[in-house]
């Protein structure tokens, strides 16, 4: 059985977990003219991952995650729209983790997505890497520049016990440009081109348990899921460059990242 986003976020909430470290308290902080409805979208991707990354790994104690969105006119409709990153990090415990990150968008893409309902994907991709997916694998020693092969312990148990049993790493993108590579699971890896953090999503985007394990590699402790996370399904979407984002204007297709 499969959850809707809002559903299976009220069970995850319920669920018990143990006492924490340090708990992960995300905070948005938005130019002037930001609407109602896109903040709502930012709280609802505040809720996914602090819902799912309750907290941090023994001995981290980061208190607060703050991320600054921006809109900038980059490059007109359906090319750039979105970019994430961390922007502070401290080091503790042996791990490298964010205290601060930025979220940029497109003017010209904002509303736009939003209207097709993609501008929740985005922000969850785009969290995602503010807070180490891709950004800060080679700092913590689970990736390799240019081999492809992620090998954090946490998501290649969950790898094997998703998707192939016999995998001795994650297959990780080396097509693309800077930032598509290296940055993202493979697009032909044996989970699929639907999942949320492969380098050129497709809907219907769901999100693994492979992806929320690589977490715990990057010093998180995660809530398992007991079923593949499925997102709202929107138009098709090209993700690179640390969480660079752009849109095709109406088929399918790679476009160049950069």
């Amino acid at each position: 059985m499969r959850f809707t986003v809002s559903a299976l976020l009220f069970l995850l909430l319920l669920l018990p977990h143990a006492a924490l470290s340090s708990t992960l308290n995300l905070s948005f902080a938005t130019p002037a003219g930001t609407s109602k409805t896109q903040l709502q979208l930012l709280a609802e991707a505040e809720r996914f991952w602090e819902t799912l990354l309750p907290g941090y790994q023994p001995g981290i104690t980061i208190n607060d995650v703050v991320i600054n969105v921006y809109a900038f006119d980059i490059d007109g409709e359906d090319g750039f729209v979105a970019f994430g990153r961390p922007n502070g990090l401290v080091k503790q415990s042996g791990y490298t983790l964010p205290t601060r990150g930025s979220v940029d968008f497109d003017t010209a893409d904002l509303n736009r997505l939003e209207a097709s309902g993609t501008l929740f994907e985005v922000l969850l991709h785009e969290v995602a890497h503010v807070l180490g997916f891709g950004t800060l694998w080679e700092a913590n020693g689970v990736y390799e520049i240019g081999s492809g092969q992620y090998t954090g312990t946490n998501a290649v148990n969950a790898y094997r016990a998703e998707f192939d049993p016999v995998a001795e790493f994650v297959p990780a993108e080396l097509d693309g440009a800077p930032g598509t590579r290296d940055a993202h699971w493979d697009e032909t890896w044996a989970g699929g081109p639907n999942e949320l953090m492969t380098g050129y999503v497709e809907p219907p985007l769901f999100l693994s348990e492979t992806t929320i394990a690589s977490f715990r590699d990057l010093g998180y402790e995660t809530r398992a899921v007991v079923t593949a996370i499925p997102l709202p399904s929107g138009i098709w979407l090209t993700i690179g460059g640390f969480g660079l984002l752009m849109v095709p204007r109406l088929t399918k297709r790679r476009l160049r990242t950069g």
